[in-house]
């Protein structure tokens, strides 16, 4: 097979033999997986440029057959988050955790580029909630986040209700079970602006929404233990 080129986020390795290993990166094509050897030796190339949580350029061999992995070239380092602070490690591991899970098509690398830097910030809560948020398009279980879930209309939006299916409006709305601090226009940004909800969402709200967000994702079958 023809050499191929391209850049994902190198999330975990896992050694399968004495000198044999399987990577796994997200692409935005979604999850693949590559053989690689040597990656126990001090001076590896790859095993310094393979970071979990790394943005990287690789270059592989695809495989000839569809049941079986292509085999890793060569890897270089793009973008390293800063992992020496404890919070932003936990937080990468976390969306690793998260980002293993998706199979298909996906801009999770756009955004990751966006947000890497921004960890440490105190907010790596926040950018949990964005990428659980982003991820549910492509798990396929993605709210309404654009109109009323019912009758798709735009106008006279008055609730979001992960439960529901999304945003409502006045003629769909449910009652509540409890009260929420939360808005309309943070539930808006958090699907449609990240970084504007970034900027603007306070930490009572956001980790409001972000329990939210991992109860729905329970709900569907994905258990984060965060």
């Amino acid at each position: 097979m023809a050499e191929k080129i391209t850049q994902g986020i190198c999330l975990f390795y896992q050694q399968t033999g004495e000198n044999e290993f399987i990577v796994h990166f997200l692409f935005d094509t979604g999850l693949k997986s590559f053989f690689a050897q040597g990656l126990t030796k001090p001076l590896s190339k790859n095993r310094s440029n393979l970071i979990s949580g790394s943005i990287c350029e690789i270059e592989y061999f695809g495989s000839r057959l569809n049941d079986k992995i292509g085999r890793l070239k060569k890897s270089n380092l793009i973008k390293l988050p800063n992992i020496e602070n404890f919070a932003n490690k936990k937080t990468i591991t976390r969306l690793i955790e998260l980002f293993y899970n998706v199979k298909s098509k996906n801009d999770l690398i756009i955004l990751y580029n966006d947000f890497i830097e921004k960890l440490g910030h105190c907010k790596n809560a926040v950018i949990l909630s964005i990428f659980l948020a982003r991820s549910t398009i492509f798990l396929a279980i993605a709210p309404n986040f654009k109109s009323c879930t019912v009758c798709h209309k735009s106008n006279q939006i008055v609730q979001f209700d992960l439960t529901q299916g999304g945003f409502l409006c006045y003629e769909h709305q449910v009652a509540v079970k409890f009260k929420s601090s939360v808005t309309i226009q943070e539930w808006f940004l958090l699907f449609n602006e990240p970084l504007k909800y970034f900027e603007v969402i306070s930490k009572s709200n956001n980790i409001e929404i972000l329990n939210l967000l991992l109860a729905f994702y329970r709900d569907n079958g994905y258990y984060f233990n965060w």
